[in-house]
């Protein structure tokens, strides 16, 4: 990794301990007013029981946390990159390399959440379906970026329209489409299309993934090239 991207890294990387150090400090915040609230009451209370829950939720928050964070690094990356005479292609690549580390982040957060909520039922519970939870950590993250990288492409007034009319216009066409299939096809061809479809369903699960996250991954790309200073 050049000097150039390794600068635009240490700013990123910044940004996020701060972040995460803020999202510690909230948990800890309504941990300890759990912890007072139950004092106050003479509640029952078990000192293992709740630095378990306040693991476990922290975890959580780190997964909120390293998802939504790539919506709002976009743009905030770009001004600073070309304000110090940073090309587009070290932006880019800098932004790519700090996704990745989110990436790993989430899914270590996620495995130690799992390994501290199911330690009294062993390691093989904790690590059941980790695969697939790092494709959904892949696919969560590329797509929030993808997101965030396209709304850097806009004004203040088309992100309003934009943010509030794409996801009406998105659930629309999705129960337009329900309807139609539901209306337009009787339950028997329902049925023998989805045990056709059925036969090698994770083949074809694995297939939509895998184009889905180069889509993103090819949009991120896209947006960067074509991001331009904004007054606003």
């Amino acid at each position: 990794m050049n000097k150039r991207i390794s600068g635009l890294m240490n700013w990123i990387m910044r940004l996020s301990v701060w972040s995460l150090l803020i999202v510690f400090g909230v948990n800890l915040v309504f941990w300890a007013l759990r912890i007072i609230l139950k004092l106050l009451t003479r509640s029952h209370m078990s000192l293992t029981g709740e630095l378990t829950n306040f693991v476990v939720n922290f975890g959580i928050s780190i997964e909120i946390w390293g998802v939504i964070l790539p919506l709002f690094i976009a743009y905030p990356l770009f001004k600073w990159g070309i304000q110090y005479g940073y090309s587009r292609w070290n932006i880019w690549l800098a932004n790519t390399a700090s996704l990745v580390i989110w990436i790993v982040v989430i899914w270590l957060a996620h495995l130690l959440k799992n390994v501290v909520d199911y330690q009294q039922m062993g390691l093989h519970h904790a690590t059941d379906g980790l695969g697939w939870d790092l494709v959904a950590v892949i696919e969560g993250v590329l797509t929030l970026a993808a997101i965030g990288a396209g709304f850097a492409l806009l004004n203040r007034r088309w992100k309003w329209i934009i943010g509030i009319g794409g996801p009406v216009l998105a659930f629309f066409i999705l129960g337009s489409l329900i309807r139609l299939i539901f209306v337009t096809f009787d339950s028997q061809s329902l049925a023998n299309f989805f045990a056709v479809l059925s036969f090698n369903w994770m083949g074809v699960l694995y297939g939509f993934l895998f184009i889905w996250a180069c889509l993103m991954f090819g949009l991120i790309y896209l947006f960067f090239m074509r991001m331009q200073l904004r007054r606003d």
